[in-house]
């Protein structure tokens, strides 16, 4: 028996004894595949980071290279290269804006008919466009009904100067009728004799905005900037941009306000007080690119701002009576004021501005006019003028905006032997609805109502159904008018 125990255990060790010898083998094989393995990705490791030593080497030459050349760090200031400092200092910005308007009127074509341009055939009696009325004064940029339109195509672009790089420029070229509205730099301003009849309403004459260079004086904290060109003005609320202001079409009020000036601009702001200030000599009312007598135009403001509101008040005074045709379009003497010396324009202008909240926006903006003219037909001209304008923000996307104005003109002399001297009042009521279609695309309707009476003389101000313009007074049968206005505009 004890035998056959020793044969059973020795059987039993060796059948367990086989298994293991076989599984020892597999893990020393398998062990060996592992480290074959590691050595492959050490030597792939040690290729990609010569590799990459390569590459170091490469950036390193490459970035000697552009530091030789003058131009690292393109995207910031200090380069070294100055013309790359200067392209990147400039900024651009600018929108395209078409309309359509009506003017409820129902002016036939038979009853329109545009002055002689080549023959200068404009006066009191005549109209350039049926939406302007009798005085020019209504819708400007948006004279003809019915019409679709390019409103404008603004290009903007400049360098604003700072405290570390003294100089700058700016410069905003704009296309479409309201550039051919303002190519003499008003709008309410009579077509000279030069021009061509084929040119008026096509929008294809540039209009120079602003074209100035700037210096930032180191003086103070905040510098004292000089300009020197054309320059927008700093009258009133409203601008010729279309994209800053609440309604499609301009006021009564900004019609006879100034819109740019050729001369020099000085101009400062002290931080500590909120209040900004500016002074400069022009060469006339408004933007005449060369002076036509010896006589210069002042212009000077003050502003004074807080966290919801501001003030300020600015004033012209000099300038040629001609250059401003309210008095023209009265007198009937368009150029009679050229080569005087004696005639100037005075312009006392007040804007107070109230932003309560993020979503209201209101101005009220109030100008008193006045000339001095030795013109035997008419001494002198004053005009108070007043515009209040609110805008709501219903949405972050939708907004509603109400202008109203009114104006009296106090002509205080003679206005030929039979007519006196008429009081003429001019109302006016405009209501826009915005909204923003996308980021940047802004659709508006707009409403618009005009109104004018004068004492002692027909107050037919707006052209009618009827009439003939072979007397053109008859075509003026109204003494109001109702526009419709649909604007689309794209800001880039």
């Amino acid at each position: 028996m004890r035998p056959s125990w020793k044969i059973l255990v020795t059987v039993a060790a060796t059948l367990l004894a086989v298994p293991q010898l076989a599984l020892a083998d597999q893990v020393e094989e398998q062990l060996q595949q592992m480290q074959q393995r590691m050595t492959e990705l050490e030597d792939k490791l040690q290729a990609t980071n010569d590799e990459l030593e390569t590459s170091k080497e490469r950036v390193d030459q490459q970035q000697e290279l552009i530091e030789k050349a003058g131009i690292d760090e393109v995207r910031g200031a200090g380069s070294g290269s100055p013309a790359i400092d200067f392209v990147n200092a400039i900024e651009f910005d600018g929108f395209v804006a078409a309309s359509w308007n009506y003017n409820f009127n129902d002016v036939s074509s038979g009853n329109i008919a545009q002055p002689d341009i080549a023959d200068g055939d404009f006066g009191p009696t005549t109209v350039n466009g049926e939406n302007q009325g009798i005085f020019g004064l209504t819708a400007p940029g948006h004279t003809n009904t019915n019409s679709f339109q390019l409103d404008q195509l603004w290009l903007g672009f400049g360098k604003t100067p700072t405290m570390e790089s003294n100089a700058g420029f700016r410069a905003d070229i704009v296309y479409g009728a309201l550039a051919d509205a303002n190519r003499e730099g008003t709008f309410f301003t009579d077509t000279d004799d030069d021009t061509d009849a084929s040119d008026l309403g096509t929008g294809d004459l540039p209009h120079v905005y602003q074209a100035y260079v700037e210096y930032l004086a180191p003086v103070g904290e905040n510098g004292i900037s000089i300009k020197a060109g054309r320059f927008g003005t700093i009258v009133g609320a409203e601008v010729l941009r279309q994209d800053q202001n609440f309604n499609i079409t301009r006021g009564i009020n900004w019609t006879l306000q100034p819109v740019n000036h050729t001369g020099v601009l000085v101009s400062g702001k002290c931080s500590r007080c909120g209040m900004d200030w500016a002074i400069g000599g022009v060469n006339s009312y408004s933007d005449t690119m060369s002076d036509r007598d010896n006589d210069k135009g002042i212009i000077g403001g003050i502003k004074f701002s807080r966290e919801t509101w501001s003030f300020a008040s600015n004033a012209f005074w000099g300038g040629d009576s001609a250059d401003w045709t309210p008095w023209a379009r009265i007198s009937g003497f368009e150029n009679s004021g050229i080569m005087r010396e004696n005639d100037k324009i005075g312009l006392v202008d007040h804007v107070l501005t109230w932003n309560p909240t993020d979503r209201l926006s209101t101005w009220i903006n109030y100008d008193f006019y006045w000339t001095n003219s030795n013109q035997s037909d008419l001494t002198h001209l004053n005009i108070h003028a007043v515009a209040l304008a609110s805008r709501f923000a219903i949405t972050d996307r939708t907004g509603v905006a109400l202008r109203g104005e009114y104006q009296f003109w106090d002509t205080s002399g003679d206005w030929g032997s039979a007519a006196g001297s008429p009081n003429i009042h001019f109302w006016a009521l405009t209501g826009t609805v915005d909204h923003a279609l996308t980021e940047n695309l802004i659709l508006k309707v707009e409403a618009r109502y005009d109104i004018g009476t004068i004492n002692n003389v027909s107050d037919d101000f707006f052209m009618g159904g009827t009439g003939s313009f072979s007397d053109s007074d008859d075509a003026f049968t109204q003494n109001d008018q109702v526009l419709g206005l649909v604007q689309m505009m794209y800001k880039f």
